[in-house]
């Protein structure tokens, strides 16, 4: 019986080769548009004052413990797990883990 408007023909598998092409050829389209990066560190019963009293080498406590991994966030959005660490006088988050 021949498919009608009722009944779609069988859709082909997409070679694998093909599938890979088409989503390098849909990421290279975005992959220039900015995001915003950010690591979230909850800091409760932080206050105004507290943040307006900060300065250089201030240290502000969580209630992260140090052997947690912190999310990272790209626009709003948990992308991965990451940890602390000291490079030279700046503090990084290496990824440890991709949402």
């Amino acid at each position: 019986m021949p498919a009608t408007a009722a009944q779609p023909a069988a859709t082909q598998p997409i070679p694998l080769a093909q599938s890979l092409a088409d989503d390098e050829t849909r990421w290279k389209r975005v992959e220039k548009l900015p995001c915003n990066l950010s690591v979230e560190v909850r800091v409760p019963g932080f206050t105004l004052k507290d943040l307006l009293a900060l300065e250089a080498a201030s240290v502000v406590r969580s209630q992260l413990p140090t052997s947690s991994s912190p999310p990272l966030l790209a626009n709003g959005k948990v992308v991965a797990r990451g940890d602390f660490e000291v490079l030279g006088k700046r503090l990084a988050v290496r990824l440890t883990e991709l949402a």
